[in-house]
């Protein structure tokens, strides 16, 4: 199995926000995550936890990969936002550890395709 883990957006918002940002490069090889959850993350907006991840990415620890299959995420955007979507599909195409992602309609969907999943809230 990849150390891998592939992450949603807010996630990676709250843990930045709260400056525990860290312990992801701490506890796991590498973070990565899609296209369109780097969109919804906004490094460039100066909003709470934003400095943090956009340092994260210049250290080259939290990545952006391409997803390979747009007609999986076209499938799955029906019942989620496009970065969970993507988040989704690019966990699976990279045997991710897990899938951190919060949401719980995401987490549900990634466990039907037998991703497995970890969450930021109890």
């Amino acid at each position: 199995m990849s150390r891998v883990v592939v992450a949603d957006a807010g996630p990676l918002i709250a843990v930045a926000r709260v400056g525990h940002l860290g312990l992801l490069r701490e506890l796991y090889d590498a973070v990565c995550i899609p296209p369109m959850v780097h969109a919804e993350l906004a490094i460039d907006t100066g909003k709470p936890g934003a400095k943090v991840l956009a340092d994260a990415f210049a250290a080259e620890w939290i990545t952006v990969k391409p997803v390979v299959d747009a007609e999986a995420v076209s499938s799955i955007s029906r019942l989620l936002d496009p970065g969970e979507s993507e988040a989704i599909v690019l966990a699976d195409q990279e045997s991710a550890r897990f899938l951190l992602i919060d949401d719980a309609r995401g987490r549900r969907i990634a466990r039907g395709r037998g991703i497995p999943v970890e969450r930021t809230l109890p």
